[in-house]
């Protein structure tokens, strides 16, 4: 694992790239008390993405039509680098804000110190997540990809909580069920260290959430 680079025990005001066991992230400016979570958050990460990665390669098999074509499917993703999702790790709050804001997400934090995550599922699943097997059966020419993304967004729900429990920090979802930017975000969450103080609380904030809630629908 590479440990994020810290400059004179310093942070870093612009963007760094990572590309971890074929797990792509882009780590966006962040303070030198941040380090550390975004070192935890890296690893979670990586974890997070090998487990994606195995699993996706795994069930291929059930959405094409022949051993051949299954084969084809996973060269052609794995020579693209298309069977990890996508992450960006943004620690700077303004930075967070800003690009939250950019993605029409709410950028109320619920915790101190946090950091943000995007995570964006691999080009092919956001692509072509219309693609449906009760829409038009599989075949050499049609992979249901928004099967397969179903399948693997369930996937990563069941492994988040416990990945990031093992790697002590707490992940708290932005933006809402059903709510996915093809190419901008899949899921957008909220880090933090386990122990981190909460500072938001619902009623001081009621009307800022209902007009956030107006403008995602």
């Amino acid at each position: 694992m590479a440990e994020i680079p810290r400059p004179n025990g310093e942070g870093i005001s612009g963007s760094e790239n990572y590309l971890l066991n074929k797990c792509h992230i882009d780590v966006i400016g962040y303070e030198a008390d941040k380090a550390e979570l975004c070192q935890k958050t890296l690893e979670f990460v990586e974890k997070l993405s090998a487990k994606f990665g195995e699993y996706f390669m795994s069930i291929i098999g059930k959405y094409a039509s022949t051993e051949e074509r299954r084969v084809k499917i996973i060269k052609y993703l794995k020579n693209n680098n298309f069977e990890m999702p996508r992450f960006i790790v943004i620690g700077n709050q303004t930075l967070a804000s800003n690009k939250l804001k950019e993605l029409d997400l709410p950028t109320i934090r619920r915790f101190e110190n946090s950091i943000n995550m995007i995570m964006l599922m691999p080009k092919p699943l956001e692509k072509f997540y219309y693609k449906r097997n009760e829409a038009e059966p599989a075949n050499d020419y049609n992979i249901p990809w928004g099967d397969i993304l179903s399948e693997l967004s369930s996937y990563s729900w069941h492994h988040i909580e416990n990945a990031a429990e093992e790697h002590g920090i707490s992940i708290y979802r932005i933006n809402t069920p059903g709510q996915h930017v093809p190419n901008n975000f899949y899921y957008a969450f909220e880090v933090a260290e386990n122990n981190a103080n909460m500072i938001y609380h619902k009623n001081e904030h009621q009307e800022e959430d209902q007009e956030q809630a107006r403008n995602i629908a």
